[in-house]
């Protein structure tokens, strides 16, 4: 696989927080790690590159649950 490298500044162009943006791009990556280790998918480029470009483009459906103690009583 080839090194590949993802700035922070286009991660943040897309998303206010770079820590829910990476915590996104994480579970995406555990997921694509487990289609490869199956055999279900075959991936030339970096896992971990491949979710942040996908984060970025897009691709990656996400829902933000609010804490309770964020929520009106």
């Amino acid at each position: 696989m080839n090194r590949q490298f993802m700035p922070i500044e286009k991660i943040l162009e897309v998303f206010g927080n770079r820590y829910i943006a990476l915590n996104v791009a994480s579970l995406e990556v555990r997921r694509i790690i487990e289609q490869i280790n199956r055999g279900s998918l075959e991936m030339r480029r970096s896992p971990y590159y491949e979710s942040l470009r996908r984060l970025i483009d897009g691709e990656i459906k996400y829902e933000l649950i609010p804490r309770k103690e964020d929520q009106p009583a």
